[in-house]
């Protein structure tokens, strides 16, 4: 498996796992009056500290036992996976983003509208990554 395949592959389980349990903690938190901003906020804080400090200690695992790969240039190929993948990741971008103006326009709070564009963005970014292992194992 080629090295940014491996990248790919923590990201992608990261995004997940981590994302997947700060989502769990907002639908636990769910009810007729939102939580604090206080309480939001460090949930979000801590839940992004968390997946940074994650993908650093992986991604740095990965490099030190290929220290050639980690610092080779992306070649052609692989910015063409990135470039597909981002594409694809950005039609859920966009979903995701009318689905917030309509929850603003039809009033819902400020706590779950900010959590469901948040959510918006988080699921982009796990279909982009998701895409771009699924470009890396068809060979495009």
């Amino acid at each position: 498996m080629a090295f940014r395949e491996k990248i790919t592959w923590i990201s992608l389980v990261t995004l997940v796992v981590i994302y997947g349990g700060y989502f769990v903690r907002v639908v636990a938190n769910a009810g007729p009056t939102a939580p604090s901003p206080l309480i939001f906020g460090s949930m979000l804080a801590s839940t992004v500290v968390l997946l940074i400090v994650t993908q650093i200690v992986l991604t740095t695992i990965v490099a030190v036992r290929a220290p050639r790969e980690a610092n080779a240039p992306m070649d052609e190929h692989e910015r063409l996976i990135e470039l597909k993948g981002t594409s694809i990741g950005f039609y859920v971008l966009v979903t995701g983003a009318l689905a917030g103006c309509v929850a603003i326009g039809l009033g819902y709070s400020a706590y779950y509208t900010a959590n469901g564009l948040f959510f918006a963005i988080v699921l982009a970014e796990i279909v982009r990554t998701a895409g771009r292992l699924y470009f890396y194992r068809a060979g495009v």
